[in-house]
């Protein structure tokens, strides 16, 4: 079964996107009579609420719109989101946008339109996309997962748009489309694991795969865990143990625990970028929390596993 609801949002002085939302149902292996049922919330839980947000923002200022969603089948479910098809257009050509752009030629709003995407639900909160991290143009073609919704459970889905300050009057009246797709996928277990990384300010990606390392400059610090490249699911301290150690200890937050965690400390970066390489590692964990206490080096490397 599948629901197409519309959703407009004008950015800057009329910008619009185009949304529409689906539900689904698969078991693998299994047979089940349980079912999984998206609804969105306008003035009571609908299937087709047609038009649900218009937003209209300036540069420099940050608009939030939240979307309410809620599993109103008898079985859990995931929330995949993506975010696809974006256009940029030209659409009303104000006076004053003339001035700037004659022949009303710059029509690029999506690269400087930055977007943040959250999930608020009763089990869980996460950050899908962080603010000023992505624009709307970068976003396309993305698609992002939330843990398991328990039946009857209720969620918030919050767009935080923002201009940079860096457009113009050229921009007036341009509009952005995109689709918004939102489907719940049943599952049995909904068991949820994802590799994650330790991601330091200057971190450096390894060649292949995601991941990498990181300088470390001798502080004490505290560094977010990111479980498959954009879930916040925890955080790394590391600490200074004295006798040329340090203490680095991984926190799971987010309902998420550790499953088993390999950590790289060197004075170069690491010979290896496979993680079971690592010198030190732990493999059983099946706990929220992890630690090592180690020989200090200016380059770290902190990978993991994780479940929720």
């Amino acid at each position: 079964m599948k629901n197409f609801y519309f959703f407009t949002i004008f950015i800057l002085f009329a910008s619009s996107t185009l949304a529409y939302f689906s539900d689904s149902e698969h078991s693998a292996s299994t047979y089940t009579t349980g079912q999984v049922d998206l609804k969105v919330w306008k003035d009571g839980w609908i299937d087709n609420p047609g038009r649900i947000v218009d937003v209209e923002i300036k540069p420099c200022e940050y608009e939030e719109e939240v979307i309410r969603i809620k599993n109103n089948g008898n079985n859990p479910a995931l929330l995949d989101l993506g975010i696809s098809n974006v256009r940029d257009l030209g659409g009303e050509f104000t006076e004053e946008e003339r001035r700037f752009d004659a022949d009303n030629m710059v029509n690029n709003l999506s690269y400087h339109t930055f977007a943040g995407i959250s999930v608020n639900c009763e089990s869980f909160s996460l950050v899908l996309v962080n603010d000023d991290n992505k624009t709307v143009h970068e976003l396309d073609g993305l698609t992002f997962y939330t843990p398991s919704i328990s039946p009857g459970e209720v969620c918030d889905i919050h767009f935080k748009f923002h201009i940079n300050s860096s457009a113009g009057n050229e921009y007036q009246g341009d509009v952005i489309r995109f689709d918004i797709a939102l489907s719940l996928h049943q599952c049995t277990e909904c068991r949820e694991e994802e590799t994650c990384w330790a991601i330091g300010g200057d971190f450096e990606e390894f060649s292949r795969g995601w991941g990498g390392y990181f300088h470390y400059h001798g502080d004490n610090i505290q560094l977010p865990i990111v479980a498959g490249q954009h879930t916040d699911a925890g955080h790394l301290n590391i600490e200074n143990a004295g006798d040329g150690k340090l203490r680095i200890t991984y926190h799971a937050e987010n309902g998420w625990k550790l499953l088993k965690t390999h950590l790289y400390v060197g004075d170069c970066p690491p010979p290896n970028s496979a993680p079971g390489q690592f010198p030190y590692k732990h493999e059983f964990v099946n706990s929220n929390f992890d630690g090592y206490i180690v020989d200090a080096g200016d380059c770290i490397a902190a990978h993991g596993e994780v479940e929720r």
